[in-house]
């Protein structure tokens, strides 16, 4: 009951947020999408992900499994460029199978912490766009699903210091369950589409199937002991005359 009263809460706080000054089609279309992913604790898809720059285009196949109580996992199958993504909210792991190494990451400060929850916490699109920019385009059918078109644009700021990043996106979200079968964004003049498939809703996931088995003969390189080795280094460069 919790659980759900929290989801509830959490759709009524976006729901207003996207209400004020929109169209009464796009509130009516948010509200809808939100009311089916506040039932949603987790998905399983197949991801391609295109990328457009010009005439150069590249194409990426994965999958993804996300559990918001549990962690994610991300496996990238691209011939030549494999890697897995595991993360139990804990400790995050990249591991690349062609050199036998991997990178770990522990969530020790709170801003890691906002980060290994991200994937989790913004499987709707609308949960990212800027609510102000958000447009209801209509409903369309999607390889036989229905589904409610979406634009608008969302701020990322990739770094600590500089300007924000801005990018349009455009968003097919099935009315079965307010996850996404296809997103489009654009931005510096390269566009990245993603579209999912063979989704499953709310998995019977177990933790162990966010937390990584070390293979044998695997090399890991700990990233917080490697960026406390670069802070200490700077600190000492610094205080030199």
């Amino acid at each position: 009951m919790t659980k759900l009263l929290a989801a509830l809460v959490t759709v009524v706080w976006m729901s207003t947020a996207f209400a004020v000054g929109q169209p009464a089609d796009t509130q009516g279309a948010v509200r809808e999408a939100l009311g089916k992913y506040a039932a949603v604790e987790g998905l399983e898809a197949n991801l391609e992900i295109k990328f457009q720059r010009d005439r150069d285009e590249m194409v990426a196949t994965s999958t993804l499994a996300v559990s918001r109580k549990l962690g994610w996992r991300l496996e990238d199958y691209t011939p030549g460029s494999e890697y897995r993504m595991i993360n139990d909210f804990r400790v995050s792991y990249q591991f690349f199978p062609r050199e036998k190494r991997a990178l770990k990451l522990t969530a020790d400060t709170p801003e890691l912490n906002e980060q290994f929850h991200k994937p989790a916490n913004e499987l709707n699109p609308l949960t990212v766009l800027d609510a102000t920019t958000v447009r209801f385009l209509g409903k369309e059918t999607l390889n036989g699903e229905e589904v409610l078109k979406f634009e608008g644009t969302t701020t990322t700021q990739m770094m600590a210091a500089g300007a924000p990043v801005s990018r349009s996106m455009t968003a097919w979200i099935a009315t079965a369950d307010g996850l996404p079968r296809r997103t489009q964004e654009a931005a510096d003049g390269t566009t990245v589409t993603t579209t999912y498939s063979g989704v499953k809703v709310n998995p019977n996931f177990k933790p162990e199937d966010f937390q990584f088995q070390v293979p044998q003969g695997v090399a890991i390189l700990d990233m917080n002991e490697e960026m406390k080795k670069a802070s200490s280094g700077a600190s000492g460069t610094r205080r030199k005359p």
